[in-house]
């Protein structure tokens, strides 16, 4: 599974934080992934049973992982869409932890720089998808949909964690609506 221009609308207005997504998978499920980003020349790549591992161009390779945060209340939550959530869910979250913007998500979660992620609103599709699993996985966190089922086969929404606080931000997330209609917020006002 290959995404050549992960974050279209980032790399249109010129926000350098868009990456390449490439997922390997076989018989037995996700087998590699690797995140490239492009502007600061890091990768962010992972094998089935070897590990996550973050390389920057000129250096070594450094095996990565998640952080041992543990207390949900003032977690660092990334966020992929905001615009696209339900309030309910906006306000759920906000009230429990430091929601930041998605910069490199998926890296700063493998290395520790945040405690999770949501992506929430527009569904992703699997392509956007297909990275996550081995890459937070190799690097010791979780991942699900909102709803806490397997993130390949879930609504296109995104749960990535340390692991520690998963099942916490689940409960925090239970029961809300996921998004809004986006269409209507493109919509000229009346």
């Amino acid at each position: 599974m290959l995404d050549p221009l992960n974050g279209t609308t980032l790399f249109v207005q010129r926000v350098p934080t868009f990456s390449v997504l490439l997922a390997v998978e076989d018989a037995e499920g996700p087998a590699a992934a690797v995140v490239g980003y492009p502007m600061s020349d890091e990768m962010l790549y992972a094998g089935r049973g070897l590990g996550c591992w973050h390389q920057v161009a000129g250096r070594e390779p450094v095996r990565v992982h998640v952080n041992d945060t543990t207390r949900l209340r003032g977690a660092l939550v990334g966020m992929l869409n905001p615009l696209t959530w339900s309030e309910e869910l906006l306000a759920a979250l906000h009230r429990e932890t430091f929601l930041l913007p998605w910069e490199q998500g998926s890296r700063d979660l493998a290395t520790g720089r945040c405690d999770a992620l949501v992506i929430a609103g527009y569904p992703m599709g699997y392509e956007d998808l297909a990275v996550l699993p081995l890459l937070v996985g190799e690097a010791g966190g979780r991942v699900t949909d909102l709803a806490g089922r397997d993130v390949l086969h879930g609504d296109g929404s995104v749960l990535a964690t340390n692991g520690h606080l998963h099942d916490e931000l689940l409960q925090v997330v239970a029961g809300l609506p996921h998004g809004r209609d986006f269409q209507a917020l493109r919509e000229p006002a009346r």
